[in-house]
């Protein structure tokens, strides 16, 4: 739905439309997500393997004109502009398959253990409706840096090798059972209203 968005003196106010939220269904998103997140609890020094979320709660079923805004994730680096790579994968009975698009790095910071998720920058990935997706996560081939997880189910995770990017299509070695802290933001098409006065 259409909101009312109001800055001032640098708080921000969205005022959405009392009509929507009567018959809304609940929880409401603001800026959806797809992936874990929640700084994870775990860290892992990581440079050679890539993962993949892949179990439902993880993934996300795209509707027409879905949209990839920016990649998100929990992890530090070892030092420098290094960091690891993201991109979104199609799954299909949770095994990824061919790569949505480019991957991004996220160049990270030093502190251990970490305050906040890091961004990328702003990326524009249409996706396809219908397809589900799940986020991966690579090393850049920079350095050894530090991702970080919670424990998950069995086969939570899909494992690639991934020395220097994120292989397309995915070819998984093995499986796991870590959530990684990494998620993707997208936007949805709105529907557009003509008002005739």
């Amino acid at each position: 739905t259409w909101c009312d968005l109001n800055i001032d003196n640098g708080a921000m106010t969205i005022t959405i439309p009392q009509k929507f939220l009567d018959n809304a269904v609940y929880p409401i998103k603001v800026d959806p997500t797809f992936g874990y997140t929640t700084g994870g609890a775990t860290s892992l020094a990581e440079e050679t393997v890539g993962y993949a979320l892949v179990k439902s709660g993880t993934t996300y079923t795209a509707s027409a004109g879905d949209t990839i805004t920016k990649f998100s994730m929990w992890g530090k680096s070892s030092g420098g502009a290094t960091g690891f790579d993201l991109a979104a994968y199609e799954v299909s009975a949770e095994v990824p398959g061919n790569r949505l698009g480019t991957p991004v790095t996220i160049v990270l910071p030093t502190t251990d253990p970490p305050i906040a998720f890091t961004d990328s920058s702003a990326v524009s990935q249409a996706m396809i409706g219908g397809t589900t997706y799940g986020v991966a996560i690579g090393n850049d081939g920079g350095a050894t840096e530090t991702l970080y997880y919670d424990a998950g189910v069995a086969d939570e995770s899909s494992i690639a090798v991934a020395a220097a990017s994120l292989p397309d299509p995915w070819s998984e070695i093995a499986t796991g059972s870590s959530k990684i802290s990494m998620y993707a933001t997208y936007t949805t098409t709105p529907e557009w209203y003509v008002v005739i006065s």
